[in-house]
């Protein structure tokens, strides 16, 4: 087994709290704790019937970032959604896709890039923003929502 395979086996939990109402994770078969719930994962049809709202958002874990105002469409998605309660955001494992997002809203919310991600795999394991490229959009270009407002 790979070092990668390893450590997303030690993932215990499919989802784990960020703070102020932001849980992070894989794709589910039960999303009714949730208020929101933002799916990054390409080709999963989340059934939230009994969410307030879904945001099927994909984008595939590769070299390659998507869209710059795509990636911010999608933060804006989730800072608009925390206003109105609690907001899951998921890819398969919870790990890079779901990581790049939730990270980006963490540094909106007043983290510093390296806490976010350092709390991230705290929380979460250590493979999160494994994917280069992912991690590197996160530290390098940690600003991309011009509104930073967020209500309580």
């Amino acid at each position: 087994m790979n070092e990668e395979y390893d450590s997303i086996l030690e993932i215990t939990n499919a989802y784990d709290y960020v703070g102020k109402n932001l849980y992070i994770g894989g794709t589910l078969s039960d999303y009714s704790k949730f208020n929101s719930v933002v799916c990054c994962t390409p080709d999963i049809v989340c059934h939230n019937r009994t969410n307030k709202i879904t945001h099927m958002v994909p984008f595939n874990d590769c070299d390659e970032l998507p869209p710059e105002r795509f990636i911010q469409h999608i933060v804006e998605l989730v800072l608009n959604d925390l206003k109105h309660g609690t907001v899951y955001v998921h890819c398969t494992a919870g790990l890079n896709r779901s990581g790049l997002i939730v990270a980006l809203v963490m540094i909106q919310l007043g983290w510093d890039a390296k806490g976010a991600v350092a709390h991230l795999r705290e929380i979460r394991s250590c493979s999160v923003l494994c994917n280069e490229t992912f991690h590197d959009r996160v530290i390098c270009e940690p600003i991309a929502i011009q509104n930073k407002s967020i209500g309580n």
